[in-house]
């Protein structure tokens, strides 16, 4: 998956900027998304795993400049597969906890 723009960011402490990476014409493509946040204005937010690239240079970029979506659907996915199987669970240990009754 190519994304379609870039915001300036950095990769690593001592990595040129996207925007710099970009006057070389070299393409970078999206491995995985690995996180996601909203910013304080609302806006969507990945965090992206660059193929080729270490975990040190994934970089969070806003939503709209992202042409992933297959990526994104399936890390979607994938939290909301972890989110009900952590409901199961929270479910299996209320119905196993005793209940007390206390009466003075």
């Amino acid at each position: 998956m190519k994304i379609k723009s870039w915001t300036k960011l950095k990769f690593g402490k001592k990595g040129k900027s996207i925007s710099e990476r970009i006057r070389s014409n070299k393409q970078y493509e999206v491995e995985a998304v690995v996180g996601k946040r909203i910013t304080i204005e609302g806006k969507i937010e990945y965090l992206l795993k660059w193929k080729n690239y270490s975990n040190k240079s994934n970089t969070w970029e806003p939503s709209e400049n992202l042409n992933c979506t297959k990526l994104i659907r399936n890390y979607e996915m994938n939290v909301l597969k972890k989110n009900e199987e952590h409901d199961k669970q929270i479910v299996y240990i209320a119905e196993e906890t005793d209940v007390y009754i206390c009466s003075s």
